[in-house]
């Protein structure tokens, strides 16, 4: 016994309609068959209503309507089918979208009806006297398209031929006539923002001046930065039969990326020569980082101020967005790190323990943070520059006092009083008299420190959800507060002395110079108060 592949004619013919994903791509075809025909515009006419898609062009026509009817086999020439990987499936998506279908070209006409055509009957070409023979024509009749309407301007964005929908010259705004593009490997590419150095957002292929992607994925671009490439259809071939994937998607996604980035290349290198230092960076330094080309200011002489950081405020755990970290408002400059009027240190934040006592230090020092990721592995600043990360850090507290273990909502600590701190960082010393400090699992509280936010660096308060717990963040700062009031008043004379010192009391001048005589109850309502004199 032998057996053989065979095809089930009929049942291949049936089941082609399950092989197109979106009926869209019906107007991408005969758009794509009136370009490949040499025509000069493409007319479309589509009534919703009756659910009817005229499409016309003045190209060469049809010289034989079987080929129009006969799967893969395409009725190009060589040439067409060599570059562009003409499939000869195309037509038949009308076959499947369609109940009926009309063609009229060089003064012949077809009709027919398409479960006829799938059912392989012979069908009738005849004469069209009543027909321009320079027109081709080709009517849809039972067609069901409700975006069409909101889509053809997307579906036509990148053709090259003038397309009128229903009337309306269509703008084809990423046409190769519409904007200037560049030759490169593989193909032709516009770059946003290679003027202003702001980074696409988004952008948008072409084969064949046709949409890689459904149209329905880019309903947003009209507010979005794109880039346009046109890729080379002799180089590039999209998935049959809808032709909205390229084949080997994923390679060739990064062979498309490849040459994306080396076009910025070109381009910022060129602005490098033409743009002084800090304008460059300022303007480029976003688009080359997102195009992972930091090594370009490798030679430039100022740092990024975007790769650099000063400490503002009092850093935090649970400040998720760092912000006590905020970028210089100028680009540091190699001079002024040659002369040391500005000193930097490089520093990744929460790659150790102990970077609340760094970040702490450097605000006290007055140092400017450089985030060497966030440079080129050979950037000049590199090579000398000093690492908070490695080196050796110590603190020490000054006068140190009463301890005592707090227990909170989300933290349970020891915490230890004292005058005064000093984080000693390298060649830095510094000291800290009105700050808490989270360090080896001691929180320190010098004399000059009020309030309990220190509790944050012990712990994000991140509660369930992922959600903030500000709650429980308050409430252990009202605790932790009240217990180093306690842990520093001894005697009841000093705890109402430190309560006195949180009141505005230059706000109240007909207290001051005043003798009062108070008496405590357990609320401020069982409170009595007597001025003496």
């Amino acid at each position: 016994m032998k057996v053989q592949v065979r095809v089930n004619e009929r049942g291949a013919l049936r089941n082609g309609r399950f092989a197109f994903t979106n009926k869209l791509t019906l107007v991408s075809e005969l758009l794509q068959n009136a370009r490949r025909a040499g025509a000069t515009q493409v007319t479309i006419v589509h009534d919703a209503t009756a659910r009817r898609l005229t499409v016309i062009d003045d190209g060469c026509g049809i010289e034989d309507f079987q080929r129009l009817l006969t799967f893969n086999e395409s009725g190009w020439d060589e040439d067409t089918i060599r570059t562009e990987h003409a499939f000869g499936l195309g037509f038949s998506k009308c076959l499947y979208a369609a109940s009926r279908v009309t063609v009229t070209s060089r003064g012949q006409r077809l009709a027919f009806q398409c479960d006829d055509a799938l059912d392989q009957a012979e069908l009738d070409v005849g004469p069209a006297p009543d027909a321009d023979p320079g027109l081709t024509t080709v009517e849809l009749e039972g067609v069901d398209l409700p975006q069409l309407d909101q889509l053809i301007d997307r579906i036509t964005r990148g053709f090259p031929l003038p397309v009128v929908y229903n009337g309306v010259s269509q703008a084809r705004q990423h046409s190769l006539a519409a904007m200037p593009f560049t030759a490169t490997d593989i193909g032709q590419v516009h770059l946003w923002g290679t003027e202003g150095g702001e980074p696409a957002t988004a952008s948008a292929m072409y084969l064949q001046g046709l949409l890689i992607g459904s149209p329905d994925r880019h309903l947003h671009w009209e507010h979005q930065k794109v880039d346009v490439i046109h890729l080379d259809s002799a180089l590039f071939m999209a998935r049959m039969p809808d032709r909205t994937e390229l084949i080997d998607a994923e390679e060739q996604g990064k062979r498309i990326d490849g040459a994306v980035r080396q076009l910025w290349r070109t381009v910022l290198e060129g602005m490098k020569q033409k743009l002084p230092p800090a304008e460059f960076v300022e303007r480029y330094y976003a688009v080359a980082r997102r195009q992972n080309l930091l090594e370009v200011f490798d030679d430039v002489p100022v740092v990024p101020r975007q790769a650099c950081s000063v400490v503002i405020d009092y850093p935090t755990t649970a400040d998720e967005q760092e912000r006590y970290l905020q970028s210089p408002e100028s680009h540091v400059t190699r001079e002024e790190v040659e002369n040391g009027t500005i000193r930097l240190a490089a520093f990744s934040p929460y790659q150790k323990d102990e970077s609340h006592a760094t970040l702490m230090c450097a605000r006290a020092a007055g140092l400017t943070l450089v985030h060497t990721y966030l440079l080129g592995f050979e950037h000049w600043v590199t090579r000398e520059l000093r690492d908070l990360d490695v080196e050796d850090i110590e603190v020490v507290a000054v006068g140190a006092g009463a301890e005592e273990r707090f227990d909170g909502i989300f933290i349970c600590e020891l915490v230890r009083l004292c005058d005064r701190f000093e984080i000693r960082h390298g060649s830095d010393v510094v000291t800290i008299s009105d700050d808490a400090l989270f360090h080896d699992e001691v929180i320190l509280c010098p004399a000059g420190c009020r309030g309990g936010a220190v509790v944050k660096q012990v712990s994000a308060y991140t509660g369930e959800y992922d959600h903030f717990d500000d709650t429980a963040c308050d409430e252990d700062m009202r605790r932790l507060d009240r217990l180093v009031r306690t842990l520093r008043c001894p005697d009841p004379a000093s705890m109402l002395r430190c309560l006195l010192q949180d009141l505005p009391l230059n706000d109240y001048a007909a207290l001051v110079g005043r003798t009062f005589r108070v008496a405590l109850g357990t609320s401020a309502d069982e409170a009595s108060v007597d001025l003496v004199s």
